[in-house]
């Protein structure tokens, strides 16, 4: 994870950095998008760092092995004169070093090619070419890339920094192999995806956010490709999908030390995987997950990559809130075995509910929900000026929005359309415990 005060380069995109990884303090970022989108690799090794600072005898340099068998990588100290002597060919051979391997090769890695940068120093990986002689994957290679692997690297492999024997191998090298491990022999096309521009992404703040800064609001940011956010399928919003715009809704890994409150890390945007609307992630198991967990901030995403206005980001996060939670609410409390298994998705939503969840029913309630925005701006344009008795004709009333009734727009919004519906509300505010 990431902390403040540094000068560097940033691990993911190059830009310079204002970050710093507060575990090993070895690489730097210019974003929290870029720290959460490098945690999934650089946790690999991040927390063993520290312990392979100092060499316990002179003339030894540090390289990282990636053991078939081990769950992850590993840093080892060897001694730089054995090592040259075995590179040579000297006493001994490059065999011991690569514990059962039958036909030692190198590869050298000097650009990395998802960055497009030439790295400040090559990289040089000893591995058995006789990958066949292996039944499986080497799980430390699949689990420092996540599994995003287009080549089956097989067997024992180490790899050291710079020129042989004479550096130590960093983080930033750790990187860079992960880089080379996960392009190598890739499509081009996947290649060519993973090596192009951030793509744009809606950070949805978090109540702790927004109660340390009143201004806070959802705002833009630049996410790498290589973010998890591109690979969470199944946190596709189900709501998102039926109204034609699927929208991936998942949780920032940074949490704010400031967030001390206990409220802090509630984020109304966990609304959008709504309880009752199906959605392939639960798999008609428990869904409350994303309505009582503490997230902190969310990133919003179209799953087409198009760009996502913050307004409309915010807009859905109030409509799957104040109107589809609404009807799913009453669907419930009209089920009364569903009040028992508040934590379930309905297993077949009434049609007032999925009428609601449209292309032409969300293009309304956008409409009404900018329309209540410009309304509510001019209000407090006009108590700013001391002119707060103006009226407005904009169409907006307590009831409609252009003679049209007000969908769930706000919470007051949510409990008229309760009420329309005939749902007694001390029953359900009782029986979900609000």
């Amino acid at each position: 994870m990431a902390s403040n005060n540094t000068a560097s380069k940033c691990l993911m995109c190059t830009r310079p950095s204002t970050l710093r990884c507060a575990d090993c303090k070895a690489v730097s970022y210019c974003s929290y998008e870029c720290s959460d989108a490098s945690w999934r690799f650089h946790k690999a090794l991040c927390s063993s760092f520290k312990d392979f600072q100092t060499p316990p005898a002179k003339n030894m340099f540090r390289v990282v092995y990636l053991m078939p068998d081990e769950s992850s990588p590993k840093f080892c100290w060897l001694d730089k004169a054995d090592f040259l002597d075995k590179l040579r060919g000297g006493e001994g051979n490059m065999y011991d070093l690569i514990p059962g391997a039958e036909l030692v090769q190198e590869s050298r890695v000097e650009v990395n090619q998802i960055s497009g940068q030439r790295q400040e120093r090559k990289l040089t990986m000893y591995y058995d070419e006789n990958f066949l002689r292996y039944a499986e994957l080497n799980k430390a290679v699949v689990s420092s890339t996540q599994g995003l692997l287009a080549y089956d690297w097989r067997g024992p492999i180490f790899a050291c920094a710079g020129k042989p024997g004479s550096s130590d191998f960093n983080m930033v090298d750790f990187h860079h192999l992960v880089a080379f491990f996960i392009t190598f022999r890739g499509k081009f096309e996947i290649n060519e995806w993973l090596s192009g521009p951030k793509l744009q992404a809606v950070l949805m703040p978090c109540d702790g956010e927004t109660r340390l800064d009143a201004t806070a609001s959802p705002r833009s940011v630049m996410v790498p490709r290589l973010h998890y956010i591109w690979d969470e399928k199944h946190d596709i919003s189900a709501v998102s999908q039926r109204i034609g715009m699927p929208l991936f809704a998942v949780h920032c890994l940074t949490k704010s030390p400031k967030w001390t409150e206990s409220r802090d890390l509630i984020n109304y945007a966990t609304f959008m995987h709504t309880n009752g609307i199906a959605n392939p992630k639960f798999d008609c198991k428990k869904v409350d997950f994303w309505a009582i967990s503490k997230v902190g901030n969310m990133l919003i995403a179209r799953v087409d990559q198009q760009h996502l206005e913050p307004d409309v980001a915010q807009a859905f996060a109030d409509y799957c809130k104040y109107h589809v939670c609404t009807l799913v609410n009453a669907a419930i409390m009209q089920d009364p075995t569903a009040v028992e298994q508040l934590g379930r998705p309905m297993k077949n939503p009434p049609e007032f509910v999925m009428a609601e969840i449209t292309p032409e029913k969300w293009a309304v309630y956008l409409s009404q929900w900018k329309a209540l925005k410009a309304h509510d701006q001019a209000v407090a344009a006009n108590a700013k000026t001391g002119n707060a008795s103006a009226v407005l004709a904009d169409g907006v009333t307590a009831d409609t929005i252009d003679g049209v009734a007000r969908m769930g727009l706000t919470k007051q919004d949510g409990f008229k359309l309760m009420h329309s519906l005939k749902i007694d509300l001390g029953t359900l505010l009782s029986s979900l415990l609000i």
